[in-house]
């Protein structure tokens, strides 16, 4: 039975069985017992988790796969695929939160933190990645983050915690001059447009990169539209996101704004619903984007510590060191913003706050 021998089995193929698939067809001549009799069942138990991570991640922990009880061949293979999703649910929502932890212990020069951070983009990328192999990735994960106390903190300082945030579902502004936006669009942006012909629905797509707040805007030409917006994350193509979804807008007269954060790069899929009209759709959009920002106080601080511990910029330290460098600046932090701080230990922040117009 293919799907058991990880060494082959990919991760797409467990989500694909998730709807009906012929290979059930073939179960009577499956004996899981004599396949299973040769594959480590420690493989199937899922890693060892702290309450700090658990609490992060925010999903219910999944159970160990039990691949040794074995009564009905049917019963057990829809267990089992459904048990694995939901390890890949949970996986991929450990992925978004800390992939950006470990791309920043590679920065500074963490042990085994380089390696790690091309093993999550193999996860992400890598379509021949197998079970297994994320399994043993994310366990090397939890090891290296296991001696961090302040997880929580460090990934709300690095704006990490949400995987994707509707920060504006879609409004329309009557305030705007709609053909004062058009005009600088056609002057500026003149590819940033597209025509649905009558009587049919076109789907425009449009890509964005990882970690992103993004900010959309849409007018038409000439008549209202029903419109959806929807976000696909890369990798992920069953799974969307409806950001905005309504029906006779006139965005002929006022310009319709939305805005969202993505921790993962993917699609926005405009889609212009034209089936019931005799007349085409000239539709123009905005698409602005920054990078999410991190916490310019902490960055500067740590700095300051990690310059006075490490001045050599290959040296690599262990999981451990850095750990105990985050909890003294973490410390610092709460004596300044406690008031705690002597004269001669502040002006040591004049260096972060210099050029930022802050007193």
């Amino acid at each position: 039975m293919f799907i058991l021998y990880d060494n082959i089995s990919k991760c797409s193929l467990y989500r694909d069985l998730l709807t009906d698939s012929i290979i059930y067809c073939f179960l009577p001549l499956i004996d899981f017992n004599k396949i299973l009799g040769s594959v480590d069942h420690q493989q199937y138990k899922f890693p060892l988790t702290t309450v700090n991570i658990d609490s992060i991640v925010g999903l219910p922990k999944p159970k160990d796969i039990d691949i040794r009880n074995i009564e009905s061949n049917e019963e057990f293979l829809f267990r089992f695929i459904q048990q694995i999703n939901e390890w890949f649910d949970w996986f991929d929502r450990f992925i978004d939160i800390f992939q950006y932890i470990i791309d920043w212990l590679k920065n500074h020069n963490v042990n085994y933190s380089n390696q790690l951070f091309i093993d999550l983009l193999n996860i992400r990328y890598d379509s021949k990645m197998t079970f297994i192999e994320m399994r043993i990735i994310i366990d090397r994960i939890l090891k290296i983050l296991q001696p961090f106390k302040d997880l929580q903190h460090l990934c709300y300082l690095f704006n990490c915690l949400i995987s994707l945030e509707i920060l504006n579902p879609g409004t329309l502004n009557i305030q705007d001059n709609t053909m004062k936006f058009l005009t600088e669009l056609k002057r500026f942006q003149p590819n940033n447009t597209f025509t649905v012909e009558d009587r049919t629905t076109y789907e425009h797509i449009i890509y964005i990169s990882d970690r992103q707040q993004v900010q959309w805007s849409l007018v038409s030409e000439n008549y209202p539209c029903h419109i959806k917006l929807e976000y696909r994350i890369h990798g992920m193509n069953n799974q969307y996101e409806i950001l905005y979804q309504k029906e006779n807008v006139p965005i002929h007269k006022n310009i319709l704004h939305g805005q969202f954060e993505s921790q993962r790069n993917g699609q926005l899929l405009i889609t212009i619903n034209n089936k019931n009209s005799s007349t085409s759709r000239i539709i123009w959009y905005q698409i602005k984007s920054i990078s999410l920002s991190t916490c310019h106080l902490f960055d500067g601080i740590f700095n300051i510590y990690y310059n006075k511990y490490y001045h050599e910029t290959s040296q690599m330290i262990s999981e451990q060191d850095f750990s105990q460098l985050l909890d003294e600046v973490f410390d610092f932090i709460n004596k300044l913003l406690n008031g705690n701080l002597s004269l001669q230990a502040m002006t040591e922040l004049r260096t972060i706050f210099y050029d930022k117009n802050i007193n």
